[in-house]
């Protein structure tokens, strides 16, 4: 478990690299973006949630210099992400289904063994979400699934012997 990880990241990459899409055709929900006027198929990763349902603290033992004890926060998180799939013409309709095929192929499981986390094998959701745009009509999916996932930190612990007694001041 690493707290360096960005999850979204590494699905986002993962999409791309499984779909063989070209890098500015898959893109993080939120960034400064606009859609280019081609018919291409284009895909948004977003973080819709996180619920943590894990959390501990530990002490490790560490040399003198270094501190001389840890202290280590764990925390286990089911993140829920929503893929939006999109086209002009009928591209998204007819691969919307490859998104599922990138997050359980052989690919996806050497990166959630790389990365310490696993992508639940079917999603919550696959919906056709094209009446948004109305007369333009964009052909649009969205996938929603979870991940279940963990972040670490560590701080090193003061010792009593090292903070300074306190100052009593009283009013004569």
């Amino acid at each position: 478990m690493s707290s360096q990880v960005e999850y979204i990241k590494v699905i986002a990459d993962l999409i791309q690299t499984q779909m063989d899409l070209a890098p500015n055709r898959v893109y993080l929900y939120n960034q400064a973006w606009n859609i280019p006027p081609d018919d291409g198929l284009f895909v948004n990763v977003g973080l819709i949630s996180k619920k943590p349902f894990g959390l501990s603290k530990t002490y490790q033992s560490v040399t003198e210099e270094m501190g001389g004890l840890l202290q280590v926060q764990m925390m286990n998180v089911q993140e829920t992400y929503s893929v939006l799939i999109f086209s002009q013409n009928n591209t998204a309709r007819i691969r919307n289904h490859e998104i599922l095929y990138a997050l359980n192929g052989d690919a996806a499981e050497q990166v959630q063994e790389r990365y310490s986390f696993k992508i639940g094998y079917l999603p919550t959701s696959l919906m056709d979400v094209s009446e948004i745009d109305g007369a333009s009509r964009l052909n649009r999916y969205n996938l929603t699934f979870n991940i279940l996932c963990g972040y670490s930190q560590s701080r090193r612990v003061e010792y009593y012997s090292t903070i300074q007694d306190p100052s009593i001041y009283t009013q004569p």
